[in-house]
């Protein structure tokens, strides 16, 4: 039934709460199979279980520490003397020379189209410019980039005003170029580079031929980073295998 109850002075009256009682069949002539509380078990252990864990745990730990060993005389076995090479680079006026040449050996093919034409030769002046002038004519308009380039007082500006002008109206008006505009425009080109280029003095290239002693340590070098993964790969198959045992058994 409903029983009142009092909480910090006040009374209040809870709900009725159903009970059913059930009684469970019990075996009442053969009481010998009832038994009693069984007693804490200890269960046995087996070191037979467990050997093979052991004894790759410490397979797993000696290659590990193998493993560190190599790993630092890798470190501390540096080569005893690197080859030195100067290459020489080319320079940026030599690179767009050539591919100007290049263009014009290809006039004939692209002579239909001016468009292309074009905006080959003008992506060649760009990058000639950006590296010799150390500005980012790529992404500037080709008015900023002749902006630019009377604040460096360089020569043949106006050839290449009169160029940029005509790649303009080319790509984006449709203008339709003469074949003599077009070989002037190139001449304008090469006249703007060989104004403006900047002669680099040739580099000395020098290779030091590797003695017996270095190719000693770079053989040994080698010996020991194929070692590192033999044992790496060793060290993760006996880590593995514990992992699995220890599973089976617990």
């Amino acid at each position: 039934p409903s029983q009142s109850i009092k909480v910090d002075g006040k009374s209040y009256q809870t709900k009725d709460l159903a009970l059913k009682v059930m009684t469970m069949p019990v075996d009442t002539v053969h009481t010998e199979k009832f038994y009693g509380p069984k007693d804490v078990q200890d269960n046995p252990f087996s070191w037979g279980e467990w050997a093979t864990v052991f004894g790759y745990s410490i397979l797993f730990v000696l290659l590990l520490i193998l493993l560190a060993y190599l790993i630092n005389r890798l470190n501390t076995n540096k080569s005893v003397i690197k080859p030195i090479k100067f290459i020489k680079k080319v320079s940026a006026h030599q690179k767009a020379i050539t591919e100007i040449e290049k263009l014009k050996e290809e006039k004939a093919a692209v002579s239909e189209d001016q468009k292309s034409y074009y905006t080959r030769l003008t992506m060649i002046l760009r990058q000639y410019i950006a590296e010799r002038f150390n500005f980012d004519a790529m992404e500037m308009t080709s008015s900023e980039i002749i902006e630019r380039l009377r604040g460096e007082n360089e020569g043949a500006i106006e050839e290449m005003v009169s160029l940029f002008r005509t790649a303009d109206l080319v790509k984006f008006a449709k203008y339709s170029v003469l074949v003599n505009e077009n070989d002037q425009n190139l001449v304008n080109a090469l006249s703007f580079i060989n104004d403006t280029k900047k002669e680099e003095e040739k580099p000395v290239k020098l290779v030091v031929e590797e003695n017996e002693v270095e190719k000693k340590v770079k053989s040994q070098r080698r010996t020991l980073k194929l070692a590192i993964v033999v044992l790496t790969a060793a060290a993760l198959f006996a880590l593995i295998v514990v992992i699995y045992k220890v599973y089976l058994i617990v």
